[in-house]
């Protein structure tokens, strides 16, 4: 079949035009508008590192959004919140969360409950690993621990050098304390030998061959850091913004958090 391309006849001219152009625009008017992919800014820890690795490309592949995830530790990622840094989503600390809320950073009807995680300690694969069932039993680790680290600002470091101070133990520990930047530094640490005991939540160590978990701390002493999230009051994009917190409480991201060692949190 051959098709011939015709001029219009005179007859579909200006009102043919005209009835078009009325119908365009009222299907315009009628037709909802087109989401457009926006880039959405997330500001974490690093205890989430390893679970976004699945989590991020699910997302974009669902929504076509793209997400910039910027991980840090607690202590210098608030004091970048606090000096102005523009983000659209934080995921940290629930205390944190609702600090920002009632400061009116975050926007208090966005918030979610994400996940807890626990305190632990590391070993290297193979090396003796000692009771820590009880407080007891925890102390004795300490006190004959060569050398121990932990991260400097991030909340279970905090809580650690609290801890030692509570067992009375901050003069035994500090000689053989090395304090580090986080992010799996701890674990670094104990794989290449520098330490013989890492501390940190235990999804910092999740997954990895070249330390094992030598167990969390006794439930008597025992931090569990929950993570909670929110929206930014100035989020560039606020839809898709809460488009990918109602996506982190999903089913299928609970899972992807309990494999990576982060239980869901519904509080």
């Amino acid at each position: 079949m051959i098709l011939r391309h015709t001029a219009p006849s005179k007859i579909l001219g200006g009102p043919f035009i005209a009835v078009c152009a009325l119908l365009l625009a009222i299907l315009q008017a009628v037709s909802p508008p087109v989401a457009q992919a926006a880039e959405i800014k997330v500001i974490t820890v690093p205890a989430f590192t390893r679970a976004f690795k699945e989590i991020v490309p699910r997302f974009e592949s669902a929504t076509g959004h793209t997400l910039v995830v910027n991980f840090a530790v607690l202590a210098p990622l608030m004091r970048r919140i606090d000096s102005g840094e523009k983000f659209d989503v934080a995921i940290i600390r629930a205390q944190e969360i609702d600090s920002l809320i009632g400061r009116g950073r975050l926007v208090a009807d966005t918030r979610v409950s994400i996940a807890r995680v626990g305190i632990g300690v590391w070993v290297r694969p193979g090396a003796r690993k000692p009771d820590i069932s009880s407080v007891e039993a925890f102390k004795r680790l300490l006190i004959e621990a060569k050398s121990i680290s932990y991260t400097s600002e991030s909340g279970a470091g905090v809580y650690m050098a609290g801890l030692i101070e509570r067992l009375c133990l901050s003069d035994t520990m500090k000689p053989k304390t090395k304090l580090l930047a986080g992010g799996g530094q701890n674990q670094n640490a104990v794989a290449a030998g520098e330490v013989e005991y890492g501390f940190s939540v235990v999804s910092d160590g999740a997954g990895r061959s070249d330390v094992e978990l030598l167990g969390l701390l006794p439930p008597e002493i025992q931090n569990w850091v929950i993570f909670a999230a929110g929206a930014a009051t100035d989020a560039g994009d606020p839809a898709s913004a809460q488009s990918f917190l109602k996506f982190l409480v999903s089913p299928e991201v609970r899972l992807v958090m309990k494999a990576n060692a982060l239980e869901p949190e519904s509080r």
